[in-house]
Formats: C-alpha cells, sequence, structure tokens
C-alpha cells in the first residue's frame, strides 16, 4: 500500500482526533484539553526546565491549551506576567477556570489570537514557550518569525515537539493535521523563520514508552 493510499483509507475518528488537537472546539475539544494535560505533563517538565524562568520575567505560551503550563510559569515568574494566546475558545475558558486567581490579580494574561500576527510589541517578552504545537506552523516559519519579533534580546524561546520517528506510529498525525519533524526539520523551521543558526541549539529527549522528543532552545 502507498503512503497516499494509507492516508485515504485512515479512519475518520483518528483524522477527526487529528484536527481537535489542531485547533479543539465543542465538546470533543473539552475532553480534549484534559487529555492534553496528561499527555503533555513530561513534555511541560522538560521545557520549562530549558526555558529557565525568572521571577522578573515576561512569559509568553504560543498554543497555551487548556493553562496547565500557564499556571507552572505564573508560578515561577512570581513578579512577572505570563500571557497565554490560543486559537480555541474552549481551551481559554478551560485555561481561566484552572488560572482565576493569577488572572484576578493581573499576572496571568490570556488572548484569543492566532501565532501569525501577535498582538504583542517588538521586544515584549523575555521567555516564550510551545511545547506541542510547532506540527501547526507553516513551513516558511511565519509563526517562528513573529515569536522571534517579540522576544527580547537577551531573551529565551523553547520549543517541544515529538519526534516525527514517534509521531508516524499515531494515526492521528495525517498530514491534513500535522506537520511533523526531525530535528534537521525543526532546525530548518527556525531558520526559515529568520532565527540565526549559532542562536539554536536542538535537544533529541527520550521518554517513557519508547518515545523521542525534541527541544529547540533559541537564545536571542
Amino acid at each position: 500500500m502507498t503512503g497516499n493510499e494509507h492516508e485515504r483509507r485512515r479512519p475518520g475518528l483518528w483524522h477527526g482526533i487529528g484536527m481537535q488537537l489542531r485547533h479543539p472546539a465543542g465538546f470533543g475539544g473539552s475532553l480534549m484539553g484534559r487529555l492534553m494535560i496528561f499527555m503533555n505533563a513530561r513534555p511541560y517538565s522538560l521545557a520549562i526546565e530549558a526555558l529557565a524562568v525568572q521571577p522578573e520575567d515576561t512569559v509568553l505560551e504560543l498554543g497555551c491549551g487548556p493553562g496547565f503550563g500557564i499556571a507552572r510559569l505564573a508560578r515561577l515568574a512570581k513578579r512577572g506576567e505570563v500571557i497565554g494566546i490560543d486559537v480555541s475558545d474552549v481551551m481559554l475558558r478551560q485555561a481561566r477556570r484552572r488560572n482565576r486567581k493569577a488572572i484576578g490579580r493581573g499576572r496571568v494574561r490570556l488572548i484569543s489570537g492566532c501565532f501569525t500576527r501577535l498582538p504583542l510589541c517588538n521586544e515584549n517578552c523575555d521567555r516564550i514557550l510551545a511545547v506541542n504545537v510547532a506540527y501547526f506552523f507553516h513551513p516558511d516559519g511565519h509563526e517562528v518569525r513573529e515569536a522571534w519579533r517579540v522576544l527580547k534580546p537577551g531573551g529565551r524561546m523553547v520549543l517541544y515537539v515529538t519526534d516525527r520517528a514517534s509521531m508516524r506510529r499515531w494515526p492521528f498525525a495525517s498530514p491534513e493535521s500535522h506537520l511533523l519533524h526531525d530535528a534537521d526539520s525543526l532546525f530548518l523551521l527556525l531558520r526559515n523563520g529568520g532565527v540565526p543558526p549559532e542562536s539554536i541549539a536542538i535537544r533529541e529527549l527520550s521518554l517513557p514508552l519508547g518515545i523521542r522528543g525534541l527541544v529547540a532552545i533559541i537564545n536571542k
């Protein structure tokens, strides 16, 4: 069977799950948000550790999802501000509930919007985090270019993705919903977004169940 034939035979359920991961909506999106907390726990730990958040930092999370990462970032940037942006209203509602107190204190701000036009000024953020969202970036690096624009000189951006070799084992990761990466393609994505090569370091990670991950650390 050819790759194209395999994609045509992909069950509708798996395709639907892939699209919900891309843009959670409705009841299915609400369930997906709860699942993301479990699925992303280890990647978040590794990515946030690499981000090295300082207490007074302004931190941006691209694709904040149900707000699990926002809560962890807010505990680290305890005298700063944490900004989350997501295209999904379902995810933002969950994130607001999870971070209600921090939002009320003005320490967390959640924004509905896309990554190709961030509603932030140039050089606004000390740290930028993106966990399992680079699958949904355009190969031309437009989203990366926007993130690079709002990152301060001396700031750091961290992207986590599961390696292509592991993602290919999961039937929801179809070409219609996910752009899969290995270390080389992730490096190319960052370069397409205008990041200088000397600013990029990519680490390969071994996770439970034989899953391979990639963490890209970008210093401006």
